[in-house]
């Protein structure tokens, strides 16, 4: 999985995501990875490998979940799982939300 545009990296964690904080007020999100490639805090470059596709966290089989958020309304979540262990997931309300085709 390629980052689609350079940025900075505030978070990754559990069920193996990625966000990328671009300088463009926009954030993307790339999750249900097997593996991540980048580290919290890591400034990416577009086209940079962060990871590889996987079928982690809640998933029916191997995919990418891609994002597009504006950057400003994203904030991040910890849960408690029941295995005792605490996640952390990015939240935003829906009108954060964005079309990522509407970007190409």
């Amino acid at each position: 999985v390629l980052a689609i545009n350079y940025g900075a990296v505030p978070n990754c964690q559990y069920g193996k995501w990625v966000l990328i904080q671009h300088p463009n007020g926009l954030t993307t999100l790339y999750a249900h990875l097997s593996d991540i490639s980048v580290q919290k805090g890591a400034t990416v470059s577009t086209g940079q490998v962060i990871g590889f596709s996987g079928n982690t966290g809640y998933a029916t089989g191997p995919h990418l979940h891609l994002g597009l958020y504006v950057t400003e309304a994203i904030s991040f979540k910890q849960y408690a799982c029941r295995s005792g262990s605490v996640v952390t997931i990015p939240v935003a309300p829906p009108n954060a939300y964005l079309d990522p085709l509407a970007y190409l």
